[in-house]
């Protein structure tokens, strides 16, 4: 049984087991629909749909026999009708609609119908947010997602509130959708705080999602940590091939920099001529450390370069830099530059008295 047909019969048991308690459903209806959902947790869903029509045809009306048809609905249309027939139903208990909005949403939202799983959500929506459960706000924030609203998205996940089921999985959209719009810093915190206040272990998606903003943030040591966490505690899951794909596409690139540095600019640089300037922005004694800071600002400083030198005791030092400039003034302006719209901190190096 797939992970979302799974996630559905969890669901629709817990439906049943409210129906039952709210008096929705008979005692008679109550051990058919207990067998159907044997049935179909078993994967045995012809059976459970066999099963479904022996009721008598006094009890098919029952909203208990309704959700399960819904349920076990052979084509996915015929599901979402049913879906849609339950939500606009108001003499259905709110539980009962909610059931069949997550279930319905989800096959529309599968099936790439965005407007359709809107509209299964959106009644319910309205409702006091003590009344609906996270899951029904976590669903509606992954549709304004897949419609590319960011903006409601992040309202409507921001509505699970901690201690919900949903809370962890919308706090990892929400950092997912403050990387999409360049936020590192606010993804970071959404990652951190989804584990601070449930106190739960990170999954696999919170774990990659993390990896990215430390990456992105230049707290290559952290994500080091993190990627280690996640391949040895998920390694078979999605995100793990994700951050494997993700630094396999790395190492490359820091490769082909590598290649292009020592074929086109020597171990050893020309010494920046007496009377010239230069802006250094790092150093490193690990060249591949450098490498690194070259390969992670290259597209927004393309002239960056990587001189070698020798310290006191004779051991190698990297340093990074750009430009060349006949004065200090225009050095200092660069530095400004590169503060003011990188963020970068550097330092005006070279000049007669180097």
């Amino acid at each position: 049984m797939s992970f979302r047909r799974s996630i559905r019969t969890t669901r629709l048991v817990a439906a049943l087991a409210s129906l039952v308690a709210l008096g929705w459903v008979g005692y008679g209806m109550a051990t058919l629909l207990d067998e159907v959902a044997a049935r179909a947790a078993a994967a045995d869903y012809e059976g459970a749909r066999e099963l479904l029509a022996t009721a008598p045809s006094d009890l098919q009306d029952d909203p208990g026999h309704a959700l399960w048809r819904q349920r076990l609905a052979a084509e996915p249309e015929a599901a979402v009708d049913l879906a849609r027939t339950q939500v606009r139903d108001r003499e259905l208990t709110l539980e009962h609609r909610v059931q069949a909005a997550l279930d319905g949403g989800s096959i529309a939202l599968a099936r790439g119908e965005i407007e359709t799983a809107w509209q299964l959500l959106s009644p319910l929506l309205d409702v006091a947010p003590d009344r609906v459960p996270g899951a029904m706000y976590l669903l509606a924030g992954q549709v304004q997602h897949q419609a590319g609203n960011r903006h409601e998205a992040r309202q409507m996940l921001a509505s699970v509130r901690p201690g919900d089921p949903a809370f962890l999985p919308a706090r990892t959209l929400l950092g997912r959708i403050g990387l999409e719009a360049g936020d590192n810093e606010l993804a970071l915190r959404y990652f951190e705080s989804a584990v601070r206040r449930e106190q739960a272990e990170p999954g696999p998606e919170l774990l990659a999602g993390a990896w990215r903003a430390l990456r992105l943030l230049g707290r290559d040591v952290e994500a080091r940590d993190v990627a280690r966490q996640l391949l040895a505690e998920h390694p078979a899951s999605l995100a793990a091939l994700e951050v494997r794909e993700l630094q396999r596409r790395e190492n490359e690139e820091i490769a082909a920099v590598t290649d292009s540095l020592d074929t086109d600019a020597p171990e050893v640089l020309d010494e920046v001529d007496p009377g010239q300037y230069t802006v250094q922005l790092a150093a490193f004694r690990d060249r591949s450390l450098a490498l690194q800071f070259v390969q992670r600002w290259q597209v927004e400083l393309p002239d960056l370069t990587i001189a070698r030198e020798l310290d006191d005791l004779g051991q190698p030092l990297y340093k990074v830099q750009t430009g060349r400039f006949v004065s200090h003034a225009q050095a200092r302006t660069e530095v400004a530059r590169l503060e003011r719209e990188h963020g970068l901190e550097a330092f005006v190096a070279g000049g007669a008295g180097r």
